[in-house]
């Protein structure tokens, strides 16, 4: 694969600059990158001691603000900025409001980098320029480095993530200024990440499904977003992960949402609090937990608790043996078409043999019920 569009910036060849290579020696630029540690973050010190006036600068992307970092690179004279991740931030690059030229590249690209500032001669260069901006990047979409994974450490019996949605680079409202301004006037605007981003994507998908179903319950609707969301990108490969290899489910869960496709999800997986209330009690949960989640007296002893798995949930994971099957019960219900079929598809992963009965759902009618 070739470099991305945020990669090549550091190699085109416009116009080249002395980069000036700060960290303290070589040795401790190869234990950081052996190692994968972030604890090497020289740009964090008075770059006048440096000499790097007139030059690129590279630093490593790690716990301190990247926008404080450029301020430090242009106050010592810099001329612009490489912002190379390091491990934990993986490849997911931000864009900043810096105060000079910078290129964020991934830990990847940034291996390339070192390596080539390690093996050139004493004057290694490269440049940064602006391409304009690119829509319709590919690859995507990526899971991003800092989304969070699982498995759930409190019940191994459901896969976590549900699904994952938009929420890298997200065009957002700022209360703050967001600069610099050689105007004066500053935007009011400014690319954000994280969950924040994420949850009104998701948000806004779930309020077109109660729009359209105002009778369907929270579990429909989530169960209709987690069936229809695709783990293709745009390349008709997996989904990739910004750390490294294709994304598991443990990334991504059932995939990257998908709005369209969850208004006729065909068929769901309905749940009831009282569901819930036997679920919690096959949880080993203790009366005075339970209680407090149901917000009423309740004891675990008079309910009769179920499987983690067996919670009519769009996902479960099971631990297995050999020689020990483990079957799973699944009800779904028909919100397609009357006289609808559905054909049983699944991937076997290696070592084990799976078995679904039936094959087929037939119905008759809307909201017809089958397990």
């Amino acid at each position: 694969m070739g470099l991305s569009w945020k990669e090549k910036v550091v190699t085109s060849l416009t116009t080249f600059l002395r980069i000036s290579w700060i960290l303290c020696t070589r040795v401790q630029m190869t234990l950081a990158l052996q190692n994968k540690k972030e604890n090497r973050l020289v740009c964090n010190v008075n770059l006048k001691t440096y000499n790097v006036a007139g030059k690129l600068v590279v630093c490593w992307n790690a716990i301190y603000d990247p926008v404080e970092t450029g301020k430090k690179v242009k106050k010592a004279g810099g001329a612009g900025m490489i912002l190379v991740n390091t491990w934990p931030a993986g490849n997911t690059t931000s864009p900043e409001p810096h105060v000079l030229p910078v290129a964020n590249v991934g830990f990847d690209a940034g291996q390339k980098i070192v390596t080539y500032i390690t093996n050139s001669t004493a004057n290694p260069t490269a440049s940064i320029s602006l391409d304009g901006t690119q829509l319709g990047v590919r690859p995507s979409p990526a899971v991003a480095s800092f989304s969070c994974r699982g498995p759930s450490k409190m019940n191994y019996g459901i896969i976590k993530p549900d699904i994952i949605a938009p929420g890298v680079n997200i065009l957002a409202a700022w209360p703050q200024r967001v600069g610099p301004s050689p105007t004066g006037s500053y935007s009011k605007f400014k690319f954000l990440s994280g969950t924040s981003m994420a949850t009104p994507h998701v948000s806004g998908i779930v309020a077109l499904l109660m729009n359209l179903y105002p009778s369907w319950s929270p579990a429909r609707i989530k169960s209709a977003l987690m069936t229809t969301a695709y783990a293709l990108n745009t390349n008709g490969e997996p989904i990739k992960d910004e750390y490294s290899g294709n994304a598991s489910v443990y990334a991504m869960g059932s995939g990257h949402v998908d709005p369209l496709a969850a208004v006729n999800p065909g068929l769901v997986y309905d749940l009831q609090y009282y569901n819930y209330v036997h679920y919690l009690c096959g949880t080993g949960m203790a009366d005075y937990q339970l209680s407090a989640i149901i917000r009423t007296t309740a004891s675990c002893s008079q309910i009769n608790g179920i499987p983690v798995e067996q919670l009519n949930y769009p996902s479960f994971s099971v631990k297995l043996g050999a020689g020990n099957p483990v079957t799973v019960t699944r009800i779904v219900t028909n919100v397609g078409d009357a006289n609808s079929a559905y054909q049983v598809e699944f991937d076997e992963p290696e070592g084990v043999n799976i078995a679904v009965n039936p094959t087929t759902l037939q119905f008759s009618q809307k909201e017809e019920v089958d397990v």
